[in-house]
C-alpha cells in the first residue's frame, strides 16, 4: 500500500468515525431537547444525577452542539474533552452498577464512545475536519 493510498484510508476512518459519533450524540441531545427539559431532569432524578436541574440543559447543549462540532470537525479537541467528560459523568452516576452490557443498562456504549472521544482529544478532528483548515491560516 502507497502512503498516499494508506493517508488517504486513514482520513476516510477518521471521518467516517467523526461523523458517526457525532451524530450519535446529536440524535442523543435532540431526543432530550423534543422530550423537553422538564422531561430530561425528571429523567435524571431518576438516576439519582446531582443537580439535575443544572445538568439538563447542559446535556441537551452539549450533546447537540458537541455532536454538530464533531461532524464538522470543528474545535473537536475541547469538545471531546467535554463530551469524554459526560461519558465519565454517566459510567460512574449511572451505569457502572448494570455491569458491561448496554441491553441491561451496562456501561458498553459509555465505554466505547468514551474511548472514541479520548482518540479525538489527543490526535484532533484529523485532514479532512475544519479544524485543519482554520489551524492552517493561524499557523498551528
Amino acid at each position: 500500500m502507497t502512503r498516499s493510498t494508506q493517508a488517504a484510508l486513514s482520513t476516510l476512518a477518521a471521518t467516517a468515525l467523526r461523523l458517526v459519533v457525532g451524530a450519535v450524540f446529536m440524535i442523543h441531545g435532540w431526543q432530550k431537547y423534543r422530550e423537553g427539559v422538564p422531561a430530561t431532569v425528571k429523567w435524571l432524578e431518576t438516576m439519582a444525577v446531582p443537580y439535575p436541574t443544572l445538568a439538563a440543559p447542559v446535556l441537551i447543549g452539549v450533546e447537540l452542539l458537541g455532536g454538530a462540532l464533531l461532524v464538522l470537525g470543528l474545535a473537536t479537541r475541547f469538545v471531546s474533552l467535554l463530551l469524554l467528560a459526560e461519558m465519565v459523568a454517566a459510567f460512574f452516576l449511572v451505569h457502572r452498577e448494570a455491569g458491561f452490557f448496554a441491553a441491561d443498562g451496562g456501561y458498553e456504549l459509555v465505554l466505547l464512545l468514551a474511548v472514541v472521544l479520548a482518540g479525538f482529544a489527543l490526535t484532533g478532528a484529523g485532514r479532512a475536519g475544519v479544524d485543519r483548515f482554520i489551524g492552517r491560516r493561524r499557523g498551528f
